[in-house]
């Protein structure tokens, strides 16, 4: 019961999480610090991943977005990096990093069709933490089996036809 609860929990936070980025374009602070304090409960609720996993998802997709915005300003927003690494922790490693490669895919079609409608400009920004949160729940429910596919078909191409 406790596994379902603090999954409840977890999901309601993405979900507020997402209007308000939404219409703000803004992920107040609290939303991690609570998704954060869940990943701490879910050690012993949600006892599936190692404290290593854990770590390891903290940093696999925050580290890399930090970096990304130290190199392009305003590529990505600080709460967007703090999102990942609160759901890093919370979520395990692969399905953090197959999570964001989700949000990119969707984000990535969202803001193709922003500028082939003519809504946005290629400097304009639009909310990218309610894409975050749908990878989250998309790779939550269906992160290994998409990674094995993923991963079988790089196997496929490195290895050559008929191989």
């Amino acid at each position: 019961m406790a596994y379902y609860i603090t999954l409840f929990a977890f999901f309601a936070i993405l979900l507020a999480l997402s209007i308000v980025d939404a219409r703000t374009q803004e992920i107040p602070p609290a939303f991690p610090i609570a998704i954060l304090v869940l990943g701490i409960i879910s050690i012993w609720t949600m006892g599936n991943l190692s404290l290593l996993e854990r770590i390891i998802g903290f940093f696999v997709v925050s580290l890399p977005m930090y970096l990304i915005v130290l190199l392009v300003p305003g590529g990505f927003g600080g709460g967007d990096i703090k999102l990942m690494a609160a759901a890093g922790f919370f979520l395990g490693w692969k399905t953090t990093l197959i999570s964001f490669l989700i949000a990119l895919l969707l984000g990535g079609i969202y803001g193709a069709l922003l500028l082939i409608l003519r809504k946005k400009g290629r400097k304009d920004h639009f909310a990218f933490g309610p894409f975050l949160c749908i990878g989250m729940f998309v790779g939550f429910y269906r992160g290994e089996a998409l990674l094995s596919w993923y991963l079988g078909i790089a196997q496929t191409l490195a290895n050559g036809p008929g191989m």
